[in-house]
């Protein structure tokens, strides 16, 4: 329905037949602005022609700028008049079209179909927005948007509680100066602005910002809006705290190498007390047979004999693998001492020259030492297999704060290119020894290069 505002009832009676021919239905005729305001609000109608030159204290303007303060009905300004400071007036308020008097009708049927396109446009971009805001504003990810030049011109509920900020004060700010002290895992300050100067998008993972005297795990998002130049106009940062699922992850670890050692210490233990034990029962028949044969001269007695030795040498490969499964002097005497008894046996076994050097650590808690352990057994694997190395130290200490634990393995073998690492860590071993690190809430670092070595180090919590 259309609304008409016009004092001049010649105009308003044409207006009134023009619209009729073309089927659009007449909310009312009025000649007051005062009038006009008030069946707004009664009929709603679907757009006024608004005729600026009205009769009274209210001119159409002022008139078209009450109504849509107070709703979003699209208004066509009708006028006789070409004074500049009437147009510029009227150039003010959120106009659809001019007309000018006098026009003809299919000027006005092009007038009235544009505006209500664009005023229906509008209203579906209106409830768009509005779905958008309230999603952002319900959602439980925080969420920040920045402009071209990286200044924050969005920020939703969920990021002013993380960042304990107002809206007031986050509004225009620099979106790397929300993230002071955001530090990756290995401690070492992370730089938003940085990142975002660099424009790469991505989820970035492991980053610890500072809050209420800790450092809270989060999750960050970064993507950018470009112009149809490719030019970016802005972007969107999404982040969340992680921290419950840093815990669960922990939890599901500790469950996984809890149970590993379980399995561990049964195959070790069924390999003691059953397979080791029907060996050695083969063994003393063997010595049996063997005496038998001697005393009647038996030509078998070298074949004999020589089955005793692999007999000897099965036992004793039993015996090794039930101990690297689960060592006894690790449960016994604790870390130092299986750490100790590794060295010697890898030297032992591979005639790779292996010394333990024990600084001041007295011990933590069995689970830990064990895990510990776990990861020196792997790093030793790791330098037999593919070291080549004549040399290999492991170390055992602690801080002097008596804060962390440190264990470091250092080889003189042929070293590896560093930058590969990460797609190392892909293989069983290292991904294995990365995750009993984030097990103990521990960090690495690893030293090496081409023909110069290797050094790889943890510290982890005492």
């Amino acid at each position: 329905s259309i609304m008409i505002v016009e004092d001049n009832q010649i105009v308003s009676y044409s207006l009134e037949m023009a619209l009729e021919r073309k089927k659009y239905k007449v909310a009312g005729i009025f000649s007051s602005g005062l009038e006009a305001i008030e069946a707004v609000r009664l009929k709603r109608p679907d757009l006024v022609l608004m005729d600026i030159m009205l009769e009274g204290d209210l001119d159409g303007i002022q008139v078209a700028q009450i109504i849509q303060k107070e709703s979003a009905i699209p208004v066509i300004y009708l006028t006789a008049s070409g004074e500049e400071k009437v147009l510029e007036r009227a150039k003010g308020t959120d106009h659809f079209a001019f007309l000018y008097k006098p026009f003809k009708a299919p000027e006005l049927y092009a007038a009235i179909e544009v505006a209500l396109f664009r005023s229906n446009m509008e209203k579906e971009l209106r409830k768009s927005e509005e779905r958008y805001a309230t999603t952002l504003k319900s959602i439980g990810d925080a969420v920040i948007s920045f402009n071209s030049v990286g200044n924050v011109n969005y920020i939703n509920p969920s990021a002013l509680t993380f960042l304990e900020i107002s809206e007031q004060e986050a509004l225009g700010k620099k979106t790397g100066d929300l993230f002071e002290g955001l530090k990756n895992e290995k401690g070492k300050n992370v730089g938003i602005k940085g990142i975002l100067e660099t424009g790469k998008e991505g989820i970035i993972s492991d980053l610890f910002y500072p809050k209420d005297s800790a450092l809270v795990a989060i999750e960050m998002n970064i993507s950018f809006t470009k112009d149809k130049d490719g030019e970016r106009t802005g972007g969107v940062i999404i982040f969340r705290d992680i921290s419950r699922r840093k815990e669960q992850e922990i939890d599901y670890a500790n469950l996984v190498v809890s149970a590993q050692e379980t399995d561990r210490r049964k195959i070790s233990e069924n390999l003691h007390e059953n397979l080791a034990q029907i060996l050695a029962a083969i063994r003393l028949q063997f010595n049996a047979l063997e005496n038998k044969l001697e005393k009647r001269g038996n030509t078998e007695e070298a074949l004999v004999s020589k089955l005793n030795s692999l007999l000897d040498t099965a036992m004793e490969e039993c015996r090794e693998i039930s101990h690297s499964l689960s060592p006894r002097v690790l449960e016994d005497y604790g870390l130092a001492a299986a750490l100790s008894d590794l060295c010697n046996k890898t030297q032992k076994n591979t005639g790779i020259k292996s010394r333990f050097n024990l600084g001041n650590y007295s011990g933590t808690e069995k689970n830990r030492e064990v895990i510990l352990f776990r990861i020196a057994q792997e790093m030793v694997a790791n330098v037999i297999y593919h070291s080549k190395a004549e040399n290999l130290k492991i170390s055992l200490d602690i801080e002097e704060n008596h804060d962390h634990i440190i264990l470091k393995i250092t080889d003189d073998g042929i070293g590896f290119n560093k930058e590969k690492y990460s797609e190392a860590s892909i293989n069983s071993g290292f991904k294995n020894i990365q995750n009993r690190i984030v097990l103990l809430k521990g960090k690495s670092y690893l030293r090496t290069s081409f023909g110069k070595g290797a050094s790889f180090s943890i510290e982890v919590p005492s």
